[in-house]
């Protein structure tokens, strides 16, 4: 009877959490820091990582439930392995980016071009926690922000490559199609749609984006199948594609006035896809196709 009431007394959350030292203390299963909750109309700037938007896309109620409630998930094992994947990678072509040479492997997968990229920054995108990239979301006072695993730049063509480090532990060879397709890999597809802007001086900006797009299915009538059982079926999957946007600005003055025009490239590499489809019997019934490549030209004054 003793050691059962004592075992009643005794309250524990299941949760890993550990202070700096390493140590198990005991997990609250709320968020003590005020800047990390969101108040509604709130004034002041509120960051949010890319992880934080992957669980609002897998779960709202349970990103409402944490940012602005303040209830906070179980803690996890952390991925020993693949942080020191990362780790040893990054000191790898540290070591290239001080030099200004390719990999040593890069000659066996035809990547000469590609060197490391050299930047005063790159500690500071690296580092997701306090720094890293940061996108404002306009009519908002959100600031998305997330880290990078590195920067290469190949000198023939003057791009800039942005890496992400991904560890597996599948025996299979990765091929693009199938490893982005993964029921686990689903977030990796939302990491590559990237949207950047960059000031070259007090004139010139420029500016671009990249969106992948998969697992999109056609429009259809759940009334209009005739087999009750296949009502919940997913109807015609429509093909995957990616689209490049890009732009350039530039500020100047127009008479006593402030101006700034840019041209806009949509579409840039003119990829064809269905935007849009409505299910038929046995496949599309009808799809809207995508524009095309599309240019606009705006010019905007400040009076």
């Amino acid at each position: 009877m003793g050691a059962k009431s004592q075992i009643n007394k005794e309250r524990y959350m299941i949760s890993l959490k550990r202070n700096t030292k390493g140590e198990f203390v005991e997990a609250k299963g709320r968020r003590v820091q005020r800047k990390s909750i969101y108040e509604p109309y709130q004034t002041e700037e509120f960051r949010l990582s890319r992880g934080k938007f992957e669980d609002f896309l897998s779960c709202a109620r349970c990103f409402y439930l944490d940012r602005v409630r303040g209830l906070t998930s179980p803690g996890t094992p952390g991925w020993a392995l693949n942080s020191l994947t990362d780790d040893l990678l990054k000191k790898e072509f540290d070591s290239c980016r001080e030099q200004a040479i390719p990999h040593r492997l890069f000659e066996k997968f035809d990547l000469q071009n590609i060197v490391p990229f050299k930047h005063a920054n790159m500690d500071i995108w690296r580092d997701s926690l306090r720094h890293g990239l940061e996108f404002r979301i306009e009519g908002s006072g959100i600031l998305l922000t997330g880290g990078i695993d590195d920067l290469w730049f190949n000198q023939k063509s003057e791009e800039v490559i942005v890496l992400d480090y991904k560890s597996q532990a599948s025996p299979y060879p990765v091929r693009t199609r199938p490893y982005l397709d993964g029921i686990y890999h689903q977030s990796y597809k939302r990491q590559l749609g990237v949207k950047g802007r960059y000031q070259i001086n007090n004139t010139l900006d420029v500016g671009g984006q990249y969106i992948y797009n998969a697992k999109l299915y056609a429009d259809y009538n759940v009334t209009g199948r005739g087999d009750f059982g296949s009502r919940n079926i997913q109807p015609h999957q429509l093909d995957s594609y990616g689209v490049l946007d890009l732009r350039i600005g530039a500020r100047f003055n127009l008479g006593s006035l402030g101006a700034y025009a840019q041209v806009q490239g949509y579409n840039i590499l003119d990829e064809l896809y269905w935007a849009r489809g409505i299910e038929g019997s046995n496949d599309l019934k009808e799809g809207f196709p995508s524009y095309g490549r599309t240019l606009n030209f705006s010019v905007k004054l400040n009076f």
